[in-house]
C-alpha cells in the first residue's frame, strides 16, 4: 500500500504566495518613493529637471544588480550569515 501525503492546509499553501506579494509590493513602493522624491533630490543637487533623470536610472540599475547578487550570496553563504553581516 502506498501512503498518501497529508493535504496542506490552506494557510500553508497560500503563505509563500503572500510573502512573495509583500516583497514585490515593497520593491515597487521603494521605486515609487525615489520617483516622487526626484524634485527634492534635484533641488538638493542644484540640478535641472532634465539633468536629474540619471538618479532614477542609476537607482534602478543598482537594484537590478543587487537583487540577483543577494540571491547568489545566500547560496554561497548562509542566510543567517548574510543578515548578520548586513
Amino acid at each position: 500500500m502506498s501512503e498518501r501525503a497529508a493535504p496542506q492546509s490552506f494557510i500553508a499553501s497560500i503563505l509563500p504566495f503572500m510573502v512573495m506579494c509583500v516583497g514585490m509590493f515593497i520593491a515597487l513602493l521603494d521605486i515609487q518613493i525615489v520617483a516622487s522624491s526626484l524634485q527634492d533630490i534635484g533641488g538638493g543637487l542644484s540640478a535641472a529637471q532634465d539633468q536629474i533623470g540619471w538618479v532614477q536610472t542609476s537607482y534602478l540599475v543598482a537594484e537590478i544588480i543587487v537583487i540577483p547578487l543577494s540571491g547568489w550570496l545566500t547560496r554561497v553563504f548562509s542566510t543567517r550569515w548574510l543578515f548578520t553581516i548586513s
